[in-house]
């Protein structure tokens, strides 16, 4: 995926989220309907945090860990997947069971037999629609704007910042680095005090820019008919938290000219069109309604109050805190899709899109190797930056859990692709065999997989692999050293160096010539790989201790023991 494409991804998980938050403001807004509007103005600043920033701290403290679901490895507000339309089976979870059910039901599965994948077709289709939206309504909101900027190109200076002009019929403040107020001359002069004082509070409290803010946080979400409610609401509490600034300040028998007033605002012509980079009086009978009944709130109203905005500022705007019960694997889930059969596509691929991949690296598609009698899976990855070193630690990690999870698959080869599909080498490309996994994890890796506390244990053991080198944490070896001259075609001595001490290994995996090696110098380098290791060196009688004395003093290892017998399979 592209840029844009990625970007409308983080936007979408962004706007789930925030569709909670909000609802979640609005409820608090409804139990601090008779305290001053200015907490219920404050409220809205969670909801803005939440759609202009993609990320968030976590805390224990965070209410959206009731809702949004919490799952292991993967980031609490992270709904759909940012590779969903390179999976084989695209699915999201946006923390209600029954609308997961009618979202994955309708979307596509890869196929085969198309070059592309469906799903990508539906998202480069969805960002192409997301821009051409954010385009038309910026264009709407700049036309606008320049519009009102030369009806009021003529306005007269009264004074300071003080604008009047026969063009307009309601006042409004417009401008950026330098605000102004803009009058109607039709105005009486106890209608411009009290609306000059409206229009000051609002330049004093910076909501000539909040609100333009605001607007382009809403065309970023444009698509979400919750944040356009939600941005009228948070335009009638900032004018109603206004007024009761204003009625502060104002004599209580005066009170009454001041909702005169903006009754005589709202039997005017307002400002021409919603133009959300300029504004005027808007929302004027809940406004009246509210002066009206507006009662100055006493001090514990006020501290209790504060303390709620407080809190809901700090468990709406953090996420929660994710529980890794073990590594970054979700032992629940890998039980539930454990299959005996690499063909079961639909356990496979879940299983696959469970593991966590290095940071730059997304999944494609998934090949199973079912033609052969040896059964294999390539999972295939696109990076995201081509400049990126890649391990092989979590790819080593996830392929021995795959042995463990799928008890027929024999092979697994994880094979990367440029991003610049130019490129016509392979980044990386990492085969496993069961065997490896059986070497180092010294046994049948299946046995693990038939509970979930075996399972866990698995994931306890492959968490100790070094991110430098795999190998390293493992410190028994088994050195096998042989003569075969039917199978070599020489009498040389030969090394077979495996790992794993827990069980007897085959004369196929002592005698794998692909293994073994005629050079010692060889096997030193290998050894040198492990900071701390035993190593078991077997031998058949055929060679003499003289023999093995002098090959165990050319051994070298930095850590550890070495111990040699002659009990072996001859």
């Amino acid at each position: 995926m592209n840029f844009f494409e990625d970007t409308f991804i983080t936007i979408l998980n962004m706007s789930i989220t925030a569709s909670y938050v909000a609802i979640a403001v609005i409820i608090a807004r409804l139990l601090l309907k008779r305290v001053p509007k200015i907490f219920s103005y404050m409220l809205w600043s969670i909801l803005l945090f939440r759609l202009v920033c993609p990320f968030s701290f976590s805390t224990g403290l965070s209410l959206l860990g009731l809702i949004l679901p919490i799952r292991n490895g993967i980031s609490p507000n992270r709904f759909i997947p940012e590779d969903i339309g390179l999976m084989a089976t695209p699915a999201v979870d946006v923390g209600i069971g029954s609308a997961n059910a009618v979202i994955n039901g309708s979307l596509p599965s890869a196929t085969h037999i198309s070059s592309i994948n469906p799903m990508q077709v539906l998202i480069s289709l969805g960002t192409f629609i997301w821009l051409t939206g954010i385009f038309l309504l910026l264009i709407f909101a700049l036309v606008s704007y320049l519009r009102l900027k030369k009806q009021i190109a003529t306005a007269t200076l009264v004074s300071d910042n003080i604008y009047e002009t026969d063009l307009i019929h309601s006042p409004f403040v417009c401008g950026f680095l330098r605000p102004n107020i803009y009058l109607p001359l039709s105005l009486s002069s106890s209608e411009r005090k009290y609306i000059l004082n409206h229009e000051r509070i609002h330049i004093k409290r910076f909501d000539y820019l909040i609100k333009p803010i605001a607007f382009l946080a809403l065309v970023l979400h444009w698509f979400n008919p919750l944040m356009w409610f939600c941005y009228a609401l948070m335009t009638k509490d900032m004018e109603m938290s206004c007024d009761e600034r204003v009625i502060r300040e104002t004599a209580k028998e005066e009170i009454t000219f001041y909702s005169s007033s903006l009754l005589a605002m709202a039997v005017r012509k307002s400002i021409p069109g919603p133009i959300p980079l300029a504004f005027g009086e808007s929302n004027v009978k809940a406004r009246i309604n509210n002066i009206l009944n507006y009662k100055k709130p006493g001090t514990w109203a006020i501290t209790v109050s504060v303390i709620a905005v407080i809190a809901l500022i700090m468990t709406l705007g953090t996420n929660p805190i994710s529980e890794y019960k073990t590594s970054e694997f979700d032992v629940d889930s890998l039980m539930k899709n454990k299959t005996q059969y690499i063909g079961n596509n639909s356990k496979v691929v879940s299983l696959i899109e469970g593991m966590p991949l290095p940071e730059g690296i997304i999944r494609d598609i998934v090949q199973l190797e079912t033609s052969k009698t040896l059964y294999g899976l390539i999972v295939h990855y696109r990076m995201t930056d081509d400049s990126l070193q890649i391990s092989e630690e979590q790819f080593l990690k996830n392929s021995i859990l795959l042995f463990a999870l799928i008890e027929n698959v024999e092979t697994i080869e994880h094979l990367g692709h440029w991003n610049n599909m130019l490129l016509s080498s392979t980044p990386f490309c990492f085969t496993y065999t069961r065997a490896d996994a059986e070497r180092i994890v010294g046994g049948d890796v299946r046995q693990f997989a038939e509970s979930k506390g075996q399972l866990t244990e698995l994931l306890e053991v492959i968490d100790l692999l070094n991110a430098e080198n795999p190998k390293s944490a493992f410190k028994g070896l088994e050195l096998y050293v042989w003569r075969n001259p039917e199978l070599t075609g020489n009498n040389d001595i030969y090394y077979t160096l495996l790992l794993g001490t827990n069980r007897n290994k085959t004369k196929e995996e002592v005698f794998d010539l692909l293994v073994a090696t005629s050079s010692l110098e060889k096997i030193n380098h290998e050894i040198a790989d492990y900071d701390y290791t035993d190593i078991f060196v077997y031998h058949p009688q055929s060679i003499s201790k003289e023999e093995m004395s002098e090959i165990t003093d050319q051994i070298k290892i930095k850590n550890g023991s070495i111990a040699v017998g002659t009990a072996w399979f001859d």
